[in-house]
């Protein structure tokens, strides 16, 4: 992955904690719907490739209660996630 990938991630995993984790680890988030918050297009290659960047580093897994609906993104944001997210980790 490239800087500008880590950097969208970041951008992203922020936005995530500051509107719908609030500090708690294991909270629901919906990337989407932050999306434009930090500064990408939720139907974009670039805001994918942010999620798979945050979903394979373990920032954020999928939310298994929502496994079975198809097209779900919901997923909870990890302790090592919200590190990131504060620049600790």
């Amino acid at each position: 992955m490239d800087g500008r990938t880590r950097n969208d991630a970041m951008q992203l995993l922020r936005a995530m904690d500051e509107e719908q984790a609030k500090g708690k680890e294991e909270a629901q988030v919906n990337p989407a719907e932050v999306a434009e918050q930090a500064g990408l297009d939720s139907s974009s290659l670039r805001f994918r490739e942010a999620v798979s960047y945050l979903e394979n580093g373990g920032a954020i897994v999928r939310d298994e209660r929502f496994s079975g609906i198809v097209g779900s993104k919901i997923y909870l944001v990890t302790w090592h996630g919200l590190a990131l997210s504060r620049g600790s980790a």
